[in-house]
This record gives structure tokens, C-alpha cells and sequence, in this order.
């Protein structure tokens, strides 16, 4: 099974989708944070996707952030992205 097959069966099983970022967010972390948010709205439009995370770039426009009660959160494939270390 590829990859991509795992994903897809990942997604599949949740309802929700939450996408994280790391702190004081650069471009390419809101890039591919809201670039995957979209494709992942567009692919599932069934599925409630969103963007979460504090502090915005100086850099360029970006759009805001979603915002998710805890509830939520708990009950959703979370995805982590642009992170250099588990730290972060």
C-alpha cells in the first residue's frame, strides 16, 4: 500500500480535519498549512477542514486562521506540518 493510499484510508475514517502549524509561523509554514487546507476542502467537501494556530507572518497576506473548540480538536485526524523538531 502507497503512501498516499495510507492517507487517503486516514482521512477517510474522521469527519474532521485540523491542521497545524509551527509557532511564529514563516511562509512556507502557512503555505503549505492553507495550500493543504484547500486542497483537502476541495477533494473532501464533506469533511470540515481547518487551518489552526496563533501568530500570523509579516510577510505577505495570509489568510486567518480558523478557530476549533477542544471537543473538536480531540475527535480529528490532526496533521502536523513544517516542523523542524518535536519541540516545535
Amino acid at each position: 500500500m502507497s503512501e498516499f493510499q495510507k492517507l487517503r484510508d486516514l482521512i477517510s475514517e474522521f469527519s474532521s480535519i485540523v491542521i497545524f502549524r509551527h509557532i511564529n509561523p514563516d511562509c512556507d509554514a502557512l503555505g503549505s498549512q492553507f495550500g493543504l487546507r484547500e486542497w483537502l476542502r476541495k477533494s473532501y467537501p464533506e469533511k470540515t477542514v481547518l487551518a489552526l494556530g496563533k501568530g500570523r507572518s509579516s510577510q505577505g497576506i495570509w489568510p486567518q486562521s480558523d478557530e476549533a473548540d477542544d471537543d473538536l480538536i480531540r475527535n480529528s485526524l490532526a496533521v502536523v506540518l513544517d516542523t523542524a523538531t518535536t519541540a516545535r
